[in-house]
């Protein structure tokens, strides 16, 4: 349950509701505010800086995701026209809320994203991290929500925002309770329980308290446990929230029985459903019946499982049977009312007559109106929708300029780096060798030179060697089946010839995988340079460690040191031209990565790359 700083009031938009106002009731206040806004927008004498402001109060407003997110668009392309980098925040956030309305939590992600980039440190910062993560919990991707989570506090903690600081607390806590890391999640919640507690703010340490409750009960502990449970009970009572109550309490049943715990599980079961019926919440007492079910057929009365699941069968039912009643009272009205109309009609011939003339107008007119209605409605959808698409297209047409300019900058690069490398193997490298036998001519000249000519021939061999080393790293030779892994060994015998630290590669030499071209075996060969690289400038590391593994169509590829790992080390570590290049060149081959603190230290990157 995440608990969000935010509320939002729903409202719904009609188009040209106007054209029947005489028939509908009035709106609510929260559309009355929306149609406001609509109209002054629509108002020719509004300066930029105030459309801008109501564009955003209209996509605020708006809980249609179509809607939010064509005036987040519109907020964000004419926040541009006007260099409002305010209002484009505004208009990214918003838009990433869309996108989350339609599930769409790549789209989602993106526009955060792009607004964290943008966004003034403070306040602004803290609270597009906390939206980031909350999409990344969505997406299943724990650590990187726990990233975002740990960011948002830092930065919240030092603008003393106590309220978001909390939320943020909660849900990082939240996370790891899914993520099944109990210890974690109760220091997150019991800090964000404090907090909530010392700002009076009910709701929040209600939750606290229940979920503390869930995990030391997972842990064991059901004493302290059940402590919890019996404090946050009375709050949510007291703020009405019977529903959490029943699902705390049915959660923890299913916990003991999944724990083979069938008394404990018994116990929870029945003191939700008994709150469940004082309170008439129909859903929970479902619930309930059919835990009960379950857990008396588990431990082997039959006869009290099959009462409960009666009990479930029949309130089911119920649900079905009301809806028939009400069906059948209206049949009944309709029909007595139908009847009753006749005996009139009988009596009142002509003035049938008149009425069904005076009908069919006001029908013919209603009629009118509707197709008038459905056929503005439909093209102004049309219009929207095309818009969209347009957009859509752009800026997918957008996405592949930029992967295509990338690729022709690596090509580029490589290119360049391949023909420095032949330049100094080919002349530099010859004419070192041509030197070295000079000098060795000139020695059988002079008697009595060899110690001084042994010298310069040591030295002339360092920089040929060194020279070597060079040329390779700028143009290795990674094509055919073994290229790529070559290149790798002769990347760890360069680190290797350092005293300071050491690089061992592991993989399976019988099941080495072939790519499809030599674009992939390239790219990673650099990724591979470049964290080597990061290791030796920041890491301070004494290992260097790489496993590639075959799994299936996939190639996996893990990196490791013992360093001082990403939260210690320079920031350019993590976030400057090296990672980005890194970032960069897994992208263009569609490879995914996950970035890794393991527990004894260190810094660790997972990288799964599509062989094909």
């Amino acid at each position: 349950m995440i608990i969000s700083t935010k509320t939002s009031s729903y409202k719904k938009y009609l188009v040209f509701v106007f054209l029947f106002f005489s028939f509908l009731p009035l709106f609510s206040q929260e559309q009355r505010e929306l149609d406001s806004l609509l109209n002054c927008y629509s108002s020719s004498t509004n300066n930029k800086q105030t459309n801008l402001n109501l564009i955003k109060l209209i996509a605020d407003a708006y809980n249609e995701p179509e809607e939010k997110l064509f005036y987040s668009q519109l907020l964000i392309r004419e926040a541009k026209k006007v260099d409002s980098t305010g209002h484009v925040f505004a208009g990214l956030t918003l838009q990433g809320s869309a996108f989350l309305l339609k599930s769409d939590y790549t789209k989602a992600l993106e526009s955060f994203l792009v607004a964290a980039r943008i966004a003034k440190k403070g306040i602004q910062t803290g609270s597009v991290y906390i939206q980031i993560a909350d999409v990344y919990s969505l997406m299943q991707n724990h650590s990187s929500a726990v990233k975002y989570y740990k960011n948002a506090l830092t930065i919240l903690k030092n603008e003393k925002d106590t309220l978001a600081w909390a939320a943020a607390l909660y849900n990082l806590g939240d996370e790891y309770l899914k993520a099944e890391l109990p210890d974690s999640a109760i220091a997150y919640t019991l800090e964000a329980q404090s907090l909530y507690t010392r700002l009076k703010y009910k709701i929040g340490e209600a939750y606290c308290l229940g979920n503390l409750g869930v995990l030391y009960l997972r842990k064991g502990n059901l004493k302290r446990g059940e402590e919890y449970l019996n404090q946050s009970i009375p709050l949510l009572e007291s703020l009405n929230e019977y529903a959490a109550i029943c699902e705390f309490t049915l959660m923890m049943s299913k916990n003991f029985q999944f724990k083979n715990n069938i008394a404990a599980a018994k116990k929870y079961a029945l003191r939700s459903l008994a709150m469940a019926k004082n309170y008439g919440l129909k859903k929970e007492i479902s619930d309930a019946y059919s835990m009960l079910s379950e857990l008396y057929e588990q431990s082997g009365n039959r006869l009290v499982s099959l009462s409960y699941y009666k009990d479930y069968i029949t309130y089911r039912d119920s649900f079905a049977n009301l809806e028939t009643v009400q069906k059948v009272a209206d049949l009944r009205t309709d029909y007595e009312v139908a009847k009753k109309q006749k005996e009139v009609d009988l009596l009142n011939t002509k003035n049938k007559l008149r009425l069904a003339e005076r009908n069919g107008f006001v029908f013919a007119s209603l009629l009118l109106v509707v197709i008038l209605c459905s056929s503005i409605c439909y093209y102004t959808q049309r219009a929207k929708r095309n818009k969209l698409l347009a957009a859509q297209k752009m800026q997918e047409a957008e996405i592949l300029h930029q992967k295509n300019l990338m690729q022709s900058v690596i090509t580029s690069q490589e290119t360049e780096r391949k023909r420095i490398g032949m330049d100094l193997h080919d002349e530099v490298g010859a004419a070192l060798s041509t030197l070295r036998m000079t000098i060795d001519r000139d020695a059988e000249k002079l008697p009595g030179s060899e110690k001084v000519t042994a010298n310069y021939k040591s030295a002339i061999d360092k920089i040929i060697t060194n020279m070597r080393h060079i040329s390779h790293a700028l143009s290795p030779r990674i094509s055919g089946s073994y290229g790529f892994y070559d290149a790798i060994h002769e990347l760890a015998d360069s680190v290797n010839i350092s005293d300071h630290l050491t690089m061992t590669i592991q993989f399976d030499e019988s099941n080495l995988p072939k790519f499809s071209d030599d674009q992939t075996s390239m790219a990673l060969y650099r990724i591979i340079s470049e964290l080597v690289n990061n290791t030796l400038k920041h890491a301070q590391a004494k290992s260097i460690y790489l496993e590639v593994e075959v799994l299936k169509n996939d190639l996996l590829l893990t990196y490791r040191d013992d360093g001082i790992g990403l939260a210690k080390s320079a920031p350019s570590s993590s976030t400057g031209m090296g990672m980005n290049n890194i970032e960069s060149r897994l992208n263009l081959i569609h490879a995914n990565w996950q970035l890794n603190s393991p527990a004894k230290g260190g810094y660790e990157i997972i990288i799964n790359v599509p062989i094909n």
